[in-house]
């Protein structure tokens, strides 16, 4: 049991994916016949972690959620904390955001309790992007800064850079987030870790992306799937996909920006990630109007919006009402088109942000859109 322990990390860092289950499989195996608990649910939590690095929902719920039980039954809370964080993470690339926060809300709370706080730091986190990812902003921001504050204090560099980079990403403060993404690449070169390099250059492409670095951000998406691909990350090898997409979109290369895009929406089929569909679609739509199939366009552009209703998810109904409005303008259809920014100037003054995840996309530009063309199509702003 006490290899596992030990090794368990350093396969994880190093990506290697397949030794590690084979190494917790023999673990758990060991540790029912001498009807160790503890040991158990270690094992059990180890194997759950690692089938959420490779983007295997299924068992890895089934892992976390034995763990849970076991825990629960024990009075572990340190299993119980872990389960329920993997729990999270699982929920969270399902688009289950609720569940998640749930998941989070209870870990956090077990690790205030318990004094463990490096659970505490992560729960945070976890409950920043949680709220992120909903249009949540003003939430989004006070657990980063809650989590960025912890790590501080505890010396825990890597929950510092990930909470900072957030941070700065959500705020628009691009170059500074950039600059934690180089930190943090540098951090994992030193310790060996693949995945950490992995996530940390698919964070700085994605900023890069945001600055309209498209050198810069294809050498990152270039250098990270060749990690995913040999560990089966399919989340690293969503972003870099739809990275890419975007890279060729802002060039103007829309059948390689499609192709690349059409690639992301089928990882994330494969891997049951619901937001990751959400996503795609959302770029494909905007690939679709850029070259005037404004039918494509807008059946991606429904099919993201009934995504984000499934997965209550305001801020992204938000983005694909205005990016309706667009098309539906330019399809000659200016009444619907006012229907679609009304939709999303309410959507979100209703929970309280003036903007949405595309930059482009805020209060103020939907408001000019209707104030400037109640019925002549609005033109290029998509």
């Amino acid at each position: 049991m006490h290899q596992s322990t030990t090794l368990h990390p350093q396969l994880r860092a190093r990506g290697r994916y397949s030794q590690a289950i084979l190494l917790h499989q023999q673990a758990l195996d060991s540790a029912r016949q001498a009807d160790n608990r503890t040991a158990e649910q270690q094992a059990l939590i180890g194997l759950g972690d690692i089938r959420y690095l490779q983007s295997r929902s299924e068992p890895a719920t089934h892992h976390y959620q034995r763990a849970l039980t076991s825990a629960r039954h024990t009075g572990n809370h340190a299993a119980e904390t872990a389960a329920l964080l993997g729990l999270g993470g699982v929920h969270y690339t399902q688009g289950d955001y609720r569940r998640a926060g749930d998941c989070d809300e209870q870990a956090l709370d077990i690790a205030r309790r318990t004094g463990n706080h490096n659970a505490e730091l992560e729960a945070l986190t976890s409950l920043g992007y949680a709220h992120s990812v909903q249009g949540r902003y003003r939430q989004a921001a006070d657990f980063l800064t809650q989590a960025l504050m912890g790590a501080r204090r505890t010396g825990n560099h890597a929950t510092e850079q990930d909470a900072l980079g957030g941070l700065h990403t959500e705020q628009g403060r691009y170059q500074q987030a950039a600059d934690c993404y180089e930190h943090a690449l540098d951090v994992a070169g030193h310790i060996g870790s693949r995945t950490a390099a992995q996530y940390a250059l698919s964070g700085l492409g994605h900023v890069h992306v945001l600055q309209d670095r498209c050198q810069l951000a294809t050498a990152c998406f270039d250098e990270a799937p060749r990690g995913a691909r040999h560990t089966g990350n399919q989340t690293i090898e969503h972003t870099v996909m739809r990275g890419l997409g975007n890279i060729h979109y802002s060039r103007g290369a829309y059948g390689p920006a499609a192709d690349c895009l059409e690639q992301a929406l089928a990882i994330a089929r494969q891997s049951g990630d619901r937001r990751g569909q959400l996503q795609a679609h959302q770029d494909l739509g905007r690939v679709c109007y850029a070259t005037n199939d404004h039918h494509a366009a807008l059946r991606h552009h429904h099919t993201a919006l009934r995504l984000a209703l499934d997965l209550d998810q305001p801020a992204d109904q938000a983005l694909a009402n205005d990016r309706l409005a667009h098309t539906h303008h330019a399809a000659g259809d200016p009444d619907q088109a006012r229907h679609h920014w009304r939709t999303a100037l309410d959507l979100l003054a209703a929970i309280g942000t003036n903007h949405t995840r595309d930059p482009a996309v805020t209060t103020e530009a939907i408001r000019a859109r209707l104030h400037a063309s109640p019925r002549a199509t609005t033109g290029g702003d998509e």
